[in-house]
């Protein structure tokens, strides 16, 4: 199927000519990367906003934000489509603020995840609180979020030179797509933590995950690591489900950044007694791809399977949506020969150095409840924490009668806090994403690099000072209160 180009009002056109009705995606550069802790939200928000001023309720149409893209989408007649395209672009340049409560009230109800929570848990520790890392960020400080912010938040990112629009069918003579002017908004790459590899940390659900970095990749590589995450699903699930009956599914997500880096993840689903069994079975067949890589034969098998998915016509619209995105990433926007001449060009060599960073990344997130018996995985609370020097609060009464241990320890000094129950943690005041006050004297602090304190005053003596202190030390800007 021919992937054809246009532009329409300056924004890129990416259009098949399949039967049935018309289907139109128009796609931003604008996702969950763009916010901040304290934003978190604002361009479901949006999203929100802007669907409740275009579409009437009865309109095939729908929305929907993901870490670095937001999709408006729609489907029926051509005029039909014109019409809702051309209502999208208008409360675009034009935003009615007159739901907004409503809206905030229907995203807290809505809940839900831009990505695999399991997957969110690995990007968090990563990426810390920014950036990809904001996917594993609940939206505390919706409620704060004004009027001025969201239009700000409209008027960088849903604009003319940051779209592009995918059509299943010929743009029709009369489509218009009257959108603001602004600049492209590629992100930036995303900073990464420092951790002590090999990882492991507790997730809180039975999911048993690992992740790894991938290096820098060449066009090849990158399709190397699609054909590769293939191969890695279904020798999985044939030693480790039909061989052995440990698991029942598993799922490979790559995530790519924008630097030509990403992550890879895996995830599945054994039982608590077969855990470190599934852990030690994943990491040999990882291992053994690393070292020998896929057989030829193996790769000629998954080369097969993708040509016959690109030539179902039922399969030609994602594969224009997926070129549209690489466009907004400032990545090649291939059509199925181009990106069917870079799948021929993968072999065992391309294979074996997409996994040439998982030993010296790896991350394991064990299922709640769960730690592994491999030694040689370092815990989470493991990382390193700098020394704070300050004024030192130990456990009081009331914190003995509620079950603090005897040793705990909170230290407020010039640099930053620290809290000590028999594990460390500390956080300098210059790193200090939020202060979350979530009723008088229990607060949660929260670091960029993903790391959470919670304190409360009853724990300790003078407690109540103690948690003043760290009020004072914290910018209004980076505090939420508990309504």
């Amino acid at each position: 199927m021919t992937l054809n180009t246009d532009v329409v009002d300056g924004v890129p056109v990416f259009w098949l000519d399949l039967p049935g009705p018309l289907a139109a995606e128009l796609i931003f550069r604008a996702g969950v990367r763009d916010e901040t802790f304290m934003t978190a939200g604002i361009t479901h928000l949006a999203e929100h906003l802007i669907m409740a001023q275009a579409s009437d309720g009865r309109d095939a149409t729908n929305a929907m934000v993901e870490p670095s893209m937001t999709t408006f989408s729609t489907s029926g007649r051509p005029e039909t489509v014109v019409a809702f395209l051309s209502a999208l672009c208008a409360a675009i340049s034009s935003p009615s603020f007159e739901r907004l409560p409503v809206e905030k009230k229907v995203l807290e109800a809505e809940g839900g995840s831009v990505v695999n929570p399991a997957v969110s848990r690995h990007l968090r520790r990563r990426f810390g609180v920014r950036s990809l890392g904001l996917t594993d960020v609940a939206p505390h400080g919706l409620r704060l979020i004004d009027e001025e912010a969201v239009r700000n938040h409209i008027r960088t990112y849903f604009t003319q030179q940051n779209a592009v629009l995918v059509l299943s069918g010929p743009p029709p003579q009369d489509l218009r797509l009257l959108l603001p002017s602004g600049e492209p908004r590629t992100p930036a790459p995303a900073p990464r933590v420092d951790l002590p590899y090999p990882m492991w940390f507790e997730q809180d659900g039975p999911q048993l995950s690992l992740s790894f970095e991938l290096p820098v990749l060449s066009d090849v590589e990158t399709e190397g690591v699609f054909l590769l995450s293939s191969l890695i699903r279904r020798t999985v699930i044939h030693e480790l489900r039909h061989s052995r009956g440990w698991i029942y599914e598993v799922d490979i997500e790559p995530v790519l950044d924008i630097d030509g880096r990403g992550i890879l993840c895996v995830l599945t689903d054994p039982p608590a007694h077969h855990v470190d069994d599934v852990l030690a079975g994943l990491l040999r067949i990882l291992r053994s791809m690393s070292e020998r890589g896929p057989s030829t034969l193996d790769i000629e098998d998954s080369v097969r399977e993708l040509q016959e998915y690109l030539d179902d016509p039922g399969n030609a619209m994602d594969e224009a949506i997926a070129a549209a995105r690489n466009h907004l990433m400032n990545y090649p926007a291939l059509t199925a020969i181009e990106k069917m001449e870079l799948v021929h060009r993968v072999a065992p060599e391309t294979c074996k150095r997409v996994l040439t960073l998982l030993e010296e990344t790896l991350v394991v997130g064990m299922p709640e409840g769960c730690f592994p018996v491999d030694e040689s995985l370092v815990a989470e609370h493991a990382r390193h924490y700098p020394a704070i020097r300050g004024e030192r609060f130990r456990r009081g009464l009331r914190g003995a009668v509620t079950g603090v241990p005897a040793r705990a320890q909170l230290v407020v000094g010039d640099a930053g806090v620290s809290f000590s129950d028999g594990v460390y943690c500390s956080i300098l005041w210059n790193d200090v994403e939020v202060l979350e006050e979530l009723e008088p004297g229990l607060i949660t602090l929260t670091s960029s690099t993903g790391l959470s304190i919670d304190l409360s005053a009853t724990w300790f003596s003078q407690g109540s000072r103690a948690i003043q202190m760290i009020r004072e030390k914290v910018p209004t800007a980076k505090v939420i209160r508990a309504e």
